[in-house]
C-alpha cells in the first residue's frame, strides 16, 4: 500500500514538474443569447468572462485543460426592463488537440453554478429563485497558442437543459391539478477570449 501511494505521489510530481504543464488566465467577451423552444423576442448581449486554468499538453498532440472562472450569460429584450442576466461560477474541463504549430481544437464539458440573476437593472428575488442553481453545457471551439505564452480562443457554448426551475402545479375550483408549462430556455454563447500561460 505504501509503495502504491509513493508511486502515485511520484507520478503526480512528475506531471506537475513537466515542461508541458502550464498555468494561466483568460479574459474575454461572452456574447450570449437564449436557445430552446421559448426563446422568442430575445437578442444577444455581451458579458464578462474571466478564468484561471491549468493546462497539460501531451507529446502526441492531445492534452487537457481544466479551470474555474466567472461568466455572465443572458439576453436582451425589446424592453430593457425585460432583459435577463445570469452570472455563473464555471468549472471547465477541456480536451485539446494541437493541429499545427499552436493551432488547436477544443471540446469542453462545463458545469456552472449560479451566482446571481437580475431582470433589467433590478435584482428580483422572484426571477432569481426561478433560475436553476446549476447549468450544464457542451462546448466546441478552436484556439491558437503563441510561443510567447499568449493565446486566443473562440468557443461556442450551448446549454444541455432549460435554466428555469420546474414550475409548481396549480389547482382549479374543483381541486383538479393544473400542470404549469415548463419554459424551455437554454443558455448559448460565443466566447472570444485572450489569455496568457506560463510554466
Amino acid at each position: 500500500m505504501k509503495k502504491l501511494l509513493l508511486g502515485i505521489l511520484v507520478a503526480l510530481c512528475s506531471v506537475s514538474c513537466a515542461q508541458d504543464v502550464f498555468y494561466g488566465f483568460k479574459l474575454g467577451n461572452n456574447i450570449s443569447n437564449f436557445g430552446g423552444d421559448d426563446n422568442q423576442g430575445f437578442s444577444s448581449k455581451s458579458g464578462l468572462h474571466i478564468s484561471g486554468s491549468y493546462r497539460y499538453l501531451g507529446g502526441s498532440g492531445f492534452g487537457f485543460e481544466s479551470g474555474i472562472g466567472y461568466s455572465s450569460f443572458g439576453a436582451n429584450a425589446v424592453q430593457d426592463t425585460l432583459s435577463l442576466t445570469v452570472n455563473y461560477l464555471d468549472l471547465q474541463y477541456y480536451l485539446r488537440y494541437d493541429i499545427y504549430y499552436g493551432l488547436n481544437l477544443q471540446t469542453v464539458l462545463e458545469m456552472a453554478f449560479k451566482l446571481g440573476a437580475k431582470q433589467g437593472d433590478t435584482k428580483t428575488a422572484y426571477f432569481e429563485d426561478n433560475i436553476k442553481l446549476t447549468d450544464f453545457r457542451f462546448c466546441l471551439g478552436a484556439g491558437y497558442q503563441f510561443q510567447k505564452g499568449f493565446s486566443v480562443d473562440i468557443i461556442y457554448k450551448v446549454g444541455l437543459g432549460t435554466i428555469f426551475e420546474d414550475p409548481e402545479d396549480d389547482y382549479d375550483f374543483n381541486g383538479n391539478i393544473i400542470q404549469a408549462p415548463q419554459l424551455d430556455i437554454r443558455n448559448k454563447s460565443i466566447l472570444v477570449s485572450v489569455g496568457y500561460f506560463f510554466n
